[in-house]
């Protein structure tokens, strides 16, 4: 048996991965624009490695549940 993720999984990650790139520029040294909006490097990591681990929890579950279903 196969799973099937629904779209709102993928939905999730491909946010996140948009997400994750605009933190990223505003870490990489566009500093205005990250004093802007208030926010610090070190939330930017915070954020980024929560959502990190996030992901490969994931999809850890999704391949325990993948196997389960075999």
């Amino acid at each position: 048996m196969k799973v099937k993720f629904s779209s709102r999984f993928f939905d999730k990650i491909e946010t996140e991965a948009i997400l994750l790139n605009y933190l990223g520029n505003l870490c990489g040294g566009r500093l205005s624009t990250y004093f802007q909006h208030g926010i610090t490097c070190s939330v930017v990591n915070e954020l980024v490695s929560e959502m990190e681990e996030n992901k490969r929890t994931s999809f850890k579950n999704a391949g325990t549940i993948e196997r389960i279903g075999h």
